[in-house]
């Protein structure tokens, strides 16, 4: 097939849907071969972009894809198929129908990736389309979604848009979902970065598979104060959940928080009933505050009288005063240092990884 630059009688056929131009006039090779100089697009890609409504015609495509079969798989410069730019600009009744013609090449269509590497599910979601999402996943599950040529899976870009209604649509109906990102981020460290909560606070409670970190968990580990004090406002209930390790949001705070923003947390009525709370080794955040920071344990003025139990002690029998007095080598975290596992924390999270770790360790 050699490429024909399109005349712009034929542009504006395409573009006004006008199917007899092109019924009269060639054959299904030269319409294969009808190409916009630099972009490429056939026919159909004209016809979608130029389509006004989000739910415009699909009478053109259907009228064309009988007399040239090859356009519905066929790609632009840029490698979008018809399914890309459906996908793209929301038309969820085009996207329907090309799934529809596709039949046994359904698959196939919704798995393309153009040059960013990104498939329709990737460009519904970045340009959010919620519609088109659940078309796409409710037609392909199964299929893992891989990341784009940006190091972003649909289930990232959609947290880092915002877009809650498709982060759980997402998680609903793929079963090979994955929460990858770029630089190992993943997407609850995108939901504790851009906060999306605010109209369905159900999405704080979803935790990441290896570690059972929530954007909580997260946003605590990260030092991002502001955050955590908004999800507690938003949704309070998810206070109290634990990681893979035991740990609560308290736990991580008392790593990352600054002094200052450490002592407003402590003020707070859900944050306080958490000093008591040991983890699978028994340690409280009091025993992680004292073997971490122990020469601002005082200045953090955690009263015995206010909640602040200094004699817990944890599975090992090691109390907070005992750290406090000998030093965070009394305590130990599946026989590894404790100091030493959170420097662990703070460089390496497995799948998914933050390049600094999960934790923001503060310098004493």
């Amino acid at each position: 097939m050699n490429p024909i630059s399109i005349y712009p009688n034929f542009f504006n056929a395409a573009a006004a849907g006008d199917a007899e131009t092109f019924k009269r006039n060639t054959t299904s090779d030269e319409i294969e071969s009808l190409l916009t100089a630099q972009t490429k697009n056939t026919i159909l890609h004209i016809n979608i972009i130029s389509q006004k409504r989000k739910n415009g015609s699909t009478k053109f495509i259907g009228e064309m894809l009988k007399k040239c079969p090859s356009l519905l798989l066929q790609v632009n410069a840029k490698g979008d198929t018809p399914l890309h730019l459906a996908a793209k600009f929301g038309h969820s009744n085009i996207v329907s129908f090309l799934i529809e013609r596709a039949k046994l090449a359904a698959w196939q269509m919704m798995r393309m990736t153009n040059n960013e590497k990104n498939t329709a599910l990737h460009e519904a979601v970045c340009h959010g389309n919620v519609q088109v999402v659940k078309i796409l996943t409710k037609q392909d599950p199964d299929y893992p979604y891989s990341e784009n040529k940006y190091g972003k899976t649909s289930l990232y870009m959609a947290a880092e848009g915002r877009y809650s209604e498709m982060v759980i649509e997402l998680l609903e109906n793929c079963t090979s979902v994955s929460h990858e990102g770029p630089n190992g981020k993943t997407a609850l460290h995108a939901a504790a970065m851009h906060f999306y909560f605010e109209n369905d606070q159900t999405a704080a409670d979803i935790a990441d598979k290896d570690r059972k970190m929530t954007a909580l968990h997260l946003a605590a580990g990260q030092g991002h104060a502001r955050t955590v004090e908004t999800i507690l406002f938003l949704d309070p209930k998810c206070y109290e959940l634990v990681d893979h390790r035991g740990w609560n949001f308290l736990h991580y705070a008392m790593v990352s928080f600054k002094l200052h923003e450490l002592k407003i947390l402590l003020k707070n009525p859900l944050a306080r009933s958490l000093i008591y709370e040991g983890d699978n080794n028994g340690n409280t955040p009091l025993h992680v505050l004292a073997a971490i920071r122990p020469k601002e344990f005082f200045k953090i003025k955690v009263r015995y009288d206010a909640g602040g139990n200094y004699g817990a002690v944890n599975k090992q029998n090691v109390s907070v005063t005992d750290v406090l007095i000998y030093g965070s080598r009394e305590l130990t975290l599946s026989n590894v240092n404790f100091q030493e596992e959170v420097r662990n924390l703070s460089k390496d999270n497995g799948r998914g990884q933050y390049p600094d770790g999960v934790i923001c360790k503060r310098a004493q």
